[in-house]
C-alpha cells in the first residue's frame, strides 16, 4: 500500500510502503502464449506463466506447437519446482481450455 504525503517543490515528498506479506507466494498463476515468426517464416510459440504476486516469470517454454497435452505437462512440472499454485488465471486460448489442462487442474488445484 502507498501513501502519498504530498507535493512539494515539483516532486513527491514521501511514500510510505507497507511491506508485502509472503504468505501469497505462489496462490495466482497467469499463463499466456506470445507468438513470433523467425527470418525464413518459421512461427514459433512461446508459453509464458507468471507468479502474479511476486511478478516472476517461471521459465518459458519455447515450441514451433504447444497443444493442451503440452500446457499440462509443463504445468505438472513448473508445479513441481515452485510448488503448485491455489489458482490459475488465463484467457480463452484454446490450449488453455482444453481437456488435459481441465483435468490437470481438477487434478491438482482441487
Amino acid at each position: 500500500m502507498v501513501h502519498r504525503c504530498g507535493r512539494r517543490k515539483g516532486r513527491w515528498a514521501c511514500l510510505h510502503r507497507c511491506p508485502c506479506p509472503t504468505r501469497l507466494h505462489n496462490q495466482r498463476w497467469s499463463p499466456d502464449f506470445v507468438s513470433d515468426a523467425l527470418g525464413d517464416d518459421c512461427l514459433f510459440r512461446i508459453l509464458c506463466v507468471v507468479d502474479d504476486f511476486s511478478r516472476e516469470c517461471l521459465p518459458y517454454v519455447i515450441d514451433t506447437s504447444i497443444d493442451g497435452l503440452r500446457v499440462a505437462h509443463e504445468l505438472e512440472r513448473l508445479g513441481g519446482r515452485a510448488g503448485a499454485p491455489r489458482m490459475i488465471v488465463s484467457d480463452n486460448d484454446c490450449e488453455l481450455t482444453s481437456n488435459a489442462v481441465f483435468r490437470w487442474s481438477l487434478e491438482r488445484l482441487g
